[in-house]
């Protein structure tokens, strides 16, 4: 009986002290129902049915790497909650297209308009279309002939039947002296002092296109192997030249400087003159003159028929055939 007491009183000491250390671990706060000290956060109602009804799954927004796809903050749905973490649109979001920067419009090139028909009415006016003329860039002509095949060309034009022909007053448009100097030479023209009241006695200057210049008397020049055309020189350079001949008694104050050219190479020239009025579908008889210049081809020169100056005073620019033939 004694031992039986005394087990009790063991049972219930045990239970005492295990009691105690169960109780003496809440604090006194929550036995007592009063508020956590300042600076601990009262869990809410919703962080503990998120804590019953499992993990709490959260969108952080952070800075971009340079790779990342961009983070998108879903709406407060489920499928937006999955779409937060895929980077899928959900249907009820409001998606905003990417807005792609244009392209930058690449500059058109700018068509050149075709220049408009000019007028000329003088003397003066004419000059500066020659001057212009003189100016435009040249290229050479790369032909697909031969220097032979050309020869052969020039040929079948058949350019005798000129012989006598009446044809509209030429100008030449030199680039410049150096150039007069090797067209002069390649078409055997001449230069020569000329006076009208005396036509057959001449003074040439020798050696033109050369670096030595002379001059030569030349009297009873037989006029039969040259055209009846001429070409009259007045620029700064023969000015200066015609100067010398006169200080060296070779010519008087009458004579004046001309281009003279072979009749062969004149029909040549009146034959690229009539053919381009005629392909141009004007009239000859409306033609008042005809500029043109030369151009240096692989094989030699050729004289380009330019512009048309009407007897209206327009200016008409003209597509030379030769030159057309020559890139065939």
């Amino acid at each position: 009986m004694k031992n039986y007491r005394g087990m009790v009183v063991f049972v219930g000491i045990a239970l005492a002290v295990h009691l105690v250390l169960i109780f003496g671990s809440i604090p006194s706060c929550a036995r007592d129902g009063a508020k956590p000290p300042d600076g601990v956060a009262s869990p809410s109602l919703e962080v503990q049915k998120a804590v019953e009804s499992g993990p709490v799954r959260i969108n952080m927004v952070q800075d971009q790497t340079e790779n990342e796809e961009p983070i998108r903050v879903s709406s407060n749905t489920d499928k937006g909650e999955e779409a937060a973490i895929t980077g899928e649109a959900t249907e009820d979001e409001d998606v905003k297209p990417v807005e792609e920067e244009p392209e930058e419009e690449k500059e058109q090139p700018v068509e050149e308009a075709e220049p408009e028909n000019k007028i000329i009415n003088s003397a003066a006016d004419l000059e500066k279309a020659k001057d212009d003329l003189s100016k435009k860039t040249k290229t050479v002509v790369q032909c697909q002939m031969s220097s032979a095949e050309y020869r052969l060309y020039v040929k079948k034009q058949n350019t005798g039947k000129m012989k006598g022909a009446a044809t509209p007053p030429l100008v030449h448009a030199f680039s410049d002296l150096a150039e007069m100097m090797e067209v002069h030479k390649h078409y055997h023209m001449k230069i020569f002092a000329i006076d009208e009241s005396s036509p057959y006695n001449v003074v040439e200057v020798v050696g033109f296109g050369t670096p030595q210049v002379s001059f030569q008397r030349i009297p009873e020049l037989n006029w039969s192997g040259f055209s009846n055309r001429i070409f009259e020189r007045t620029s700064p350079y023969f000015a200066g030249l015609k100067r010398r001949m006169k200080e060296e008694g070779f010519i008087t104050e009458k004579m004046t400087l001309h281009t003279v050219v072979p009749s062969q190479i004149d029909y040549y020239f009146r034959h690229k003159q009539l053919e381009n009025i005629k392909r141009s579908g004007v009239d000859e008889k409306d033609v008042k003159t005809v500029l043109s210049r030369f151009r240096k081809t692989s094989f030699g020169w050729i004289m380009e028929v330019s512009q048309l100056h009407l007897k209206s005073g327009k200016l008409l620019d003209v597509q030379d055939f030769e030159l057309s033939d020559l890139g065939k």
